[in-house]
């Protein structure tokens, strides 16, 4: 079955935006994904970040993060693989 122009289009517009966060994360400056983690040293490569504006008013002024790679090692690695069926899916139902 045939996919409509209408609905390719919804998709085509779909595919731009998965492919303006791909682009997003895949730029050179963008090293990693920070995660929140409970402690420091969990993930092997963790960092403390302290907000001073915050210490009067939070509880907790301490973030431990830790830092994925973008495109081995975790769930945002399926946004190439995503994007790569996407296009396919629409390439095979155009007319």
């Amino acid at each position: 079955m045939k996919l409509s122009k209408k609905q390719i289009n919804q998709l085509s517009g779909i595919l731009h935006d998965i492919k303006r966060a791909y682009n997003y994360i895949e730029r050179e400056e963008v090293k990693g994904i920070a995660v929140e983690v409970k402690q420091g040293r969990e993930l092997g490569c963790d960092y403390k970040i302290i907000n001073p504006d915050c210490i009067e008013t939070c509880s907790n002024t301490t973030i431990f993060i830790g830092l994925h790679n973008k495109n081995i090692g975790s769930d945002i690695a399926g946004l190439s693989m995503g994007l790569s069926k996407l296009q396919s899916f629409i390439e095979s139902n155009m007319e």
